[in-house]
């Protein structure tokens, strides 16, 4: 019956009246408000030649050898399910347009951070310059067991893309095979989910659809409109569409009004979703349309003309701001600290002991919104 901190089931939490479940968070000297917010990390978008193996409709069963941890032997170098159950639907019709290659990893220096903004509207930082892996400058680096995410490095990355290109996500799992290296927290099987994408199952994120370190996983996300068998199929209406690169609108099937512009993707594992993705297996993913230009200088009564810039016929970030937000907890090293018996996320969290901050977040998959007025552009 001893009051362990959260791990006798039977006793309440020894840190019950801090909301993160464990000790206070040392800051290292860190004050509010003394950093600036660097834009997200926009993630490549590659041809689809460039990927090897090259995609097929159903899973690349190709042996591979397995580390002894997790078995030994042989097994599959891609981690979807084999056989026509789990192919790619549609996958002819909505042949993949755009490759976007990531790995899954530890926290590791960022040395390719592309924010596609000037510094001017970044807050003055070179981009050029390598990204500590840590929350704050003061804060000490984080480990590659306690931080993961796309690519292994913050800030956090962006997706950019349009209705009508389909997007083949590549994602390897470059995590630990040990699952003990996790800091105390978190799985290092994933399974990635496009929160709200219009996709097919297989390439939903299904929570026990999870793949291990070493192999890869396909998604095949179409980027179409709801509705396209039914809805517009002759895609007549213009504010069912995608920017066309010159200006012009590439007119499309489906339901206008399910136009969507701001999601987000992140781990879905099984049981080890606020885990992993506290621990930073989460992004942002923007969606451009014929109604969401992302050029506010474009007046052809179709686009929104929302603030953007006006460099590039679509997808401009000057005045596009995406912003993340998430409540951590550190130890007394300054590393991410979960409490794994305490899932209801923080409420209130205190600053040296002196102001509050009553924004609410959650670890948990949920109360993030795909629209602009929570989790997404400004």
């Amino acid at each position: 019956m001893a009051w362990k901190n959260g791990l006798n089931p039977l006793v309440g939490n020894a840190q019950a009246a801090i909301p993160t479940g464990v000790p206070f968070s040392p800051l290292f000297g860190a004050i509010k408000f003394s950093q600036p917010m660097p834009r997200c990390n926009v993630m490549e978008r590659k041809p689809i030649s460039a990927l090897t193996p090259a995609p097929i409709a159903q899973a690349n069963v190709t042996q591979k050898a397995v580390p002894a941890i997790l078995g030994g032997g042989t097994g599959p170098i891609e981690g979807r399910p084999p056989g026509p159950m789990w192919a790619h639907q549609k996958f002819e019709q909505f042949a993949p347009k755009i490759a976007v290659e990531i790995r899954q990893s530890g926290a590791q220096i960022c040395t390719d951070y592309n924010p596609q903004v000037s510094s001017g509207l970044n807050c003055g930082i070179n981009p050029a310059t390598p990204v500590n892996p840590s929350f704050h400058p003061r804060l000490p680096k984080q480990s590659v067991e306690s931080l993961w995410t796309f690519g292994g490095t913050v800030p956090p990355k962006l997706l950019l893309g349009r209705y009508g290109e389909p997007i083949l996500f590549h994602h390897h799992n470059d995590l630990s095979p040990d699952v003990r290296k996790n800091n105390g927290f978190g799985r290092h099987t994933i399974t990635t989910h496009e929160h709200n994408g219009h996709h097919g199952a297989e390439n939903d994120g299904f929570a026990g659809a999870f793949f291990f370190p070493g192999q890869f996983y396909d998604y095949h996300w179409p980027i179409v409109h709801a509705g396209i068998n039914t809805i517009n199929t002759t895609a007549s209406d213009p504010r069912a569409g995608a920017p066309d690169g010159a200006g012009g609108i590439t007119r499309l099937p489906g339901d206008w009004r399910e136009t969507m512009s701001t999601h987000w993707f992140h781990d879905h594992m099984f049981s080890f979703t606020s885990q992993n993705v506290y621990k930073g297996i989460a992004a942002m993913f923007n969606l451009y349309s014929s109604l969401d230009r992302g050029n506010e200088t474009i007046n052809d009564g179709v686009n929104l003309r929302l603030p953007s810039g006006r460099a590039k016929d679509w997808g401009n970030l000057d005045y596009d701001v995406n912003i993340m937000l998430a409540d951590k907890a550190f130890d007394q090293n300054g590393q991410l600290a979960f409490d794994i018996f305490d899932f209801n996320g923080f409420l209130v969290l205190k600053w040296n002991g002196a102001s509050t901050v009553s924004v609410f977040s959650t670890p948990l998959c949920r109360g993030f919104s795909s629209s602009r007025s929570a989790m997404g552009r400004r």
